[in-house]
């Protein structure tokens, strides 16, 4: 067990390079933005707006998330200023936080000869991802995703410092009950993650550390540390569900109805043949490694070893089937190969593509280890095994969502809460298997093993690939820069962005009010201008009649100035999602089409149809002004 021995000048020199990814990223990344009128970013941004305005969610809008990061952008954004920098300085601040936790981890968790190399992949990776876990820029789905990530990591770090010393120092405890009731209050499943770390630590330790102690000693000690982790969390629910009413709450905190609209939890044919396809290339991956010490392995295990490297070789081989299949029109239509090489890249090379092998190693290894812990009703604890079995639980419990398909796709996928925690995993998981089958020598002197060296060469490689891939949205040639009322901000949509602020600020007052559908709200924080509807999102979700009849009388009370809406039918809403179900309790190979309500109203987009005129098309946006309303 590796043990923090203080830091060392090569410690100094590790946090220097981190800090120095982090800055260049922060830097490459500033004030930079897909669009201001369409998908996630925008969309949150819109909602921080709408708290820095004064507005409550689930009251005043639409939110399908716990509140902690609408609060927290939101009244930052009020105390400093309602500015993009504002909020980029922040998301900096977080992405900070969670990379300064992963490096805690890692010191604790992982030799110094393959540390910084896992900084490296750990970072290039979190920060090149695209609108799902992104450290360093606006391009996230929701800041929740890092927050919730980092309530866990401190959570984590906690536990793991604990279990190592059995003292709960005052500082332990005070970064687990913070880290708790972050989780908590940023992600449904962040919460159930942190919490339920806590209550197998609570149960581990009447064995462990409480093992030659009174029980009520122990029931008092986890009775009053559990009750200060989730009674501040509880209390906050209990503060918003008093404000917005219980109802409210339960209808945003679940999404509108989205958290019930696919089982990924259920094993359909397909969910089996991408988990088995993740297991064979792990397999794979292990086999190949084992080559780097192939006549000792033989020499060790034999005919074991020979049988396992082709079971190795097998599970390659279910991979590239599995690859196949996911990219089967590519093979299948008459393209030439670079544009087959191109469009299957991702499949490969992609966050969820390189995280999958990870989750289900992790999955099964902690499926093994509680039933281990369960059989032996967690005697004999093992202080290694109780560590691993913690670090495992937390990003296990989170990925459930997607272990099968998803609410957007029929294949299994890594919840991108869960990236940070796999990317960790994937180097903790590498140093126990060389820890446990390598020679003593190797495991002595890493930096002279084979296996070592191959790891850090693939982990410099892939996250110096994953740079590359993201110059796009790295370079700042791919940007134009608005100025608007909140500051300058980096369009890549510039052509369309720009346009749009400059008709809005043309054709507004103060006071006026701009409506953004279906998808986005980031004029409004630009423009300064609020929106006159509760909803802040008009797709995928299946939003009650009563919100929907709420947004018709808001829109009637106060009509908007301006409407931004996309050039598609009923303006690019949707109600409900097309390509997703809920498979349970069938069985099947693919789950079948949704039955999306196409010819579901939205009460308020009739409202605009009838009262409301094109004025302009931009790019695939429509400008709309009221029928009586005159344009200069």
């Amino acid at each position: 067990m590796l043990r923090d021995k203080g830091f060392t000048q090569w410690d100094y020199v590790e946090v220097a390079v981190v800090l120095g990814l982090c800055c260049l990223f922060a830097y490459l990344r500033w004030l930079k933005i897909d669009s201001l009128v369409w998908l996630d970013p925008a969309r949150w941004l819109f909602e921080c707006f709408r708290v820095a305005k004064g507005e409550v969610p689930y009251r005043d809008f639409s939110l399908q998330y716990p509140p902690f990061v609408v609060f927290l952008f939101g009244y930052v954004l009020k105390w400093f200023g309602i500015r993009f920098a504002v909020a980029e300085i922040l998301i900096d601040l977080i992405s900070l936080l969670v990379v300064g936790l992963t490096y805690s981890l890692m010191r604790l968790l992982l030799p110094r000869e393959v540390r910084l190399a896992a900084m490296f992949l750990f970072i290039a990776v979190s920060a090149t991802t695209q609108t799902k876990f992104n450290l360093f820029s606006f391009s996230t789905y929701v800041p929740s995703l890092e927050t919730g990530a980092a309530g866990c990591l401190m959570v984590l770090l906690g536990m793991i410092l604990y279990l190592r010393s059995g003292v709960l120092k005052l500082w332990y405890a005070a970064i687990v009950i913070v880290g708790s009731f972050v989780a908590a209050y940023s992600k449904p499943e962040s919460l159930v993650g942190s919490w339920a770390v806590l209550l197998l630590v609570a149960i581990a330790d009447r064995r462990f550390w409480f093992r030659d102690r009174p029980g009520m000693e122990w029931a008092r000690h986890y009775l009053l540390f559990l009750a200060a982790c989730i009674i501040p969390s509880l209390l906050a629910y209990g503060w918003i569900a008093l404000v917005v009413g219980r109802h409210n709450l339960k209808e945003g905190v679940t999404g509108y109805g989205l958290a019930s609209h696919a089982c990924p939890w259920w094993p359909t044919g397909l969910g089996l043949f991408g988990a088995a396809a993740a297991l064979g290339q792990a397999a794979f991956f292990v086999g190949c490694l084992a080559l780097t010490k192939d006549h000792y392995f033989a020499a060790r295990f034999g005919r074991t070893y020979r049988v396992t490297q082709i079971l190795a070789a097998m599970g390659g081989m279910l991979y590239f089937a599995y690859f196949v299949y996911l990219n089967w029109n590519l093979f299948s239509t008459n393209r030439i190969w670079t544009d087959r090489l191109r469009y299957s890249l991702p499949t490969i090379l992609w966050t969820n593509a390189v995280l999958i092998p990870v989750m289900w190693v992790a999955i099964c290894w902690c499926v093994y280890l509680l039933f281990v812990f369960a059989k032996n009703r967690f005697r004999d604890i093992n202080g290694k095994s109780l560590e691993t079995l913690v670090l495992l639980l937390v990003p296990v419990i989170m990925s459930l969502r997607g272990l099968f398909n998803t609410t957007l796709d029929k294949v299994t996928e890594v919840s991108a809460i869960c990236y940070p925690f796999f990317l960790l995993l994937a180097s903790y998981l590498l140093w126990r298997l060389i820890e446990a089958l390598w020679p003593p020598e190797d495991v002595q002197d890493l930096i002279r093993t084979s296996a070592t060296r191959a790891v850090i060469i693939l982990y410099l490689a892939y996250g110096l690939l994953r740079m590359a891939g993201a110059y796009d949205s790295l370079s700042n040639k791919m940007y134009g820069t608005i100025h608007t009322l909140a500051g300058d901000i980096r369009s890549k949509d510039y052509s369309v962005d720009s346009k749009i602020y400059a008709f809005v600020m043309k054709n507004t007052s103060p006071g006026d009010m701009v409506l953004d559908i279906p998808y986005g709200g980031g004029m409004n924080v630009a423009s300064g201008l609020k929106s006159p509807v509760f909803t802040t999102q008009f797709q995928q979700l299946k939003m009650p009649d009563e919100y929907m009849q709420d947004d018709l009388q808001r829109i009637r009370r106060h009509p908007p100035r301006v409407v931004i809406a996309q050039d598609e039918v009923d303006y690019g809403a949707s109600y409900g999602l097309e390509q997703s179900s809920c498979t349970f309790p069938r069985f099947v190979w693919i789950a079948p089409e949704n039955f999306n309500t196409h010819d579901k109203k939205f009460p308020a987009l009739e409202f605009i149809r009838e009262n409301y005129h094109v004025v302009q098309k931009i790019g695939p946006k429509l400008l709309l002004m009221p029928n009586e309303g005159k344009v200069d």
